[in-house]
């Protein structure tokens, strides 16, 4: 079991005080709470998020910023900055279909069926991938 009065030098993590900066942000402008039950079910999970103070305050967050925060909050266990950033990066890579999706990322998907049946299998539930 780890030490808890053991200094953790945040450079070692990779943090910048850039980042470090908006966690403190984060909780000092919204007021969220987490609940014990934290999941949100059905087929669009993150869009209970969406409409949220702290989802406000993350939309404003550059992509690259957004990343280098979801890495953060991952390290240092922010639970409750989490599901607002997954619920961003969620908006930024849900697609209608596979068409609009290859040509956002610039790949080609239609010709690997072993992808293909991957796709349909693990979006099903979301209605996100139609074929």
């Amino acid at each position: 079991m780890p030490d808890p009065y053991m200094k953790v030098y945040l450079s070692v993590l990779g943090i910048s005080s850039r980042i470090l900066y908006l966690i403190r942000e984060f909780f000092e402008k919204c007021s969220y709470e987490p609940s014990e039950v934290e999941l949100v079910k059905g087929p669009s999970p993150f869009k209970a998020y969406q409409d949220t103070e702290e989802y406000a305050w993350v939309d404003k967050i550059d992509e690259e910023e957004l990343l280098l925060l979801t890495l953060a909050s991952h390290k240092l266990h922010i639970k409750a900055l989490q599901p607002f950033i997954n619920a961003k990066i969620a908006s930024l890579v849900s697609f209608d279909d596979y068409e609009t999706a290859s040509k956002e990322f610039g790949l080609d998907i239609t010709d690997d069926e072993h992808l293909n049946n991957y796709l349909k299998s693990e979006s099903k539930w979301a209605g996100i991938y139609q074929v």
